[in-house]
This record gives structure tokens, sequence and C-alpha cells, in this order.
């Protein structure tokens, strides 16, 4: 049977991350811990196929998307656009989520780093700054400060919250309040009769859903075109610092 990260991990008594940043060679490990985990590969005749690429000169063709969750619809709906757009440049995808757990992201980093992912696009932040400087793998956030050096794709959200302000204002609103769709409905309300309401994110599953709904829409495609690239010019030039690019523009959809 062949062995896995996990059978080296639990024979030498330490995590997946562990072993995977003796494969990766991280240098903030102990020597005791390095022997440890070297011994556990060799006594498990434990080699994986990616460290052997990765020795060969060889690109992995797997990118990582590290995600709270795939069941907000925004955030599924992105990573399939992602996912397309990757194949179409010949990358794979390995697709983690962490909710909001600082272990489970750090086992799931771990993950990709044994399988030699060429890089890595998160949305997830559940772990300090000074694990993402530690990583050893080019890496872009999502709407998320990951840490410094780090480059940021996001969505002009200020521009966003103006829009959604300045409809809210033609409608006559004179107070706003948040997440009270549904309480209103309750009452007997009617939506844009009796008050009035604006969404953010705006996927195509909620306007389907809510077309009577004004919202403001964050670009799909867009942004998973700017992840992307921002992500192979890393891999590309892995010694150069690169910036995090201008936030993309949204816009403002009015209900139907």
């Amino acid at each position: 049977m062949t062995s896995t990260l996990k059978d080296v991990a639990k024979r030498a008594g330490v995590s997946v991350t562990t072993v995977s940043r003796v494969i990766n060679n991280y240098h903030s490990l102990s020597d005791k811990t390095i022997r440890k985990v070297r011994l556990a590969m060799r006594e498990l005749d434990y080699q994986p196929n990616a460290l052997a690429r990765a020795m060969q000169g060889k690109s992995s063709h797997f990118i990582g998307l590290v995600l709270p969750n795939v069941t907000n619809p925004f955030l599924a709906e992105l990573t399939n656009c992602l996912e397309e757009r990757l194949f179409t440049k010949g990358y794979k995808v390995i697709i983690v989520t962490t909710a909001t757990d600082d272990q489970l992201e750090q086992e799931h980093l771990g993950v990709l780093l044994a399988n030699q992912v060429d890089g890595i696009i998160s949305s997830s932040h559940n772990l300090d700054n000074e694990h993402y400087q530690r990583l050893v793998v080019p890496i872009v956030s999502f709407a998320h400060q990951l840490a410094e050096g780090i480059p940021v794709v996001t969505v002009d959200s200020y521009s966003g919250g103006r829009m959604a302000a300045a409809y809210l204002r033609e409608q006559g609103a004179k107070e706003v309040a948040v997440q009270l769709q549904g309480m209103a409905r309750a009452s007997g309300r009617k939506i844009n009769e009796d008050f009035w309401v604006t969404g953010y994110n705006g996927s195509r599953l909620m306007q389907r859903l809510n077309p009577e709904l004004a919202t403001v829409v964050l670009p799909v495609q867009e942004l998973a075109d700017k992840l992307i690239a921002t992500l192979l010019e890393q891999i590309a030039h892995p010694d150069q610092v690169i910036e995090s690019p201008a936030p993309v523009p949204v816009r403002f959809r009015r209900p139907t």
C-alpha cells in the first residue's frame, strides 16, 4: 500500500503541515523535527510524485484555491470562473475550504505545499500575517490583506457603497439599515413600495432568484482574470515583488 502524507505525519508524531514544510525545505524547523520526518519518510518509502516532478525542474500545473466555503453563491461563481480560466491556461485546481478554522486552514495549506502547487489563490484569512509571510509559494489574495508583500485583488467597494446609497436616496429613504429584508416581508410590507433594499455581490443566482433586488454587482470574470494574471506574474518572476493591482470597478444593477 502506498504511504500518504498523513502516514508520514503519524509516524513522525508531527502535523501534516510540518511534513510538507520539511519536504519544501522550510528553514524555520528544528534539526530534530527534520530528522524525525525524514526518518519516517525513509521507513515508509514515501516519495511524493509532485516532489519528484519538482526535483526534475518541472511544473506541477496545479493551482490551489483556498476558500472559506463554496456555499456562498458569489464565491461558488468565482471559483467556477477561476477553474475554467485556469484550465484554458494549462492548470488544474485543488480546492480546499477552511470555514473560520485556523487549524484547518493551516493543514490545507500544508497539503497544497506537499502537492507542490505552482501557486495559491486565497480568499480565507484565519491565520496570522507571519504565517503567510513564511509560505514559499507564489500566492495572491482576494479581498483580504494576508501579509506584506502578498498582492491583493479587490473591488472598488467604496464606489459600490456610494452607488447603493445614491439609489436609496433617490427612493426617498431617510433611514438605512441592514439585513431587514426578510423581517419586512414577514410583516407584509412590499419591496420597492414600502421599503427599498440594495444587495451586494450580485451573483447570477441571486439575480435570478431576486430580480426585484437592486444590487451592487461584482464583476466575477474580471476578478478571475485579474487574480490569475497577478498569480501568473508571480510564478513567472518569483524574485520580484508584485504590486497589488488597482481595484476592479463594480456596477450597480437596478431592479427589473
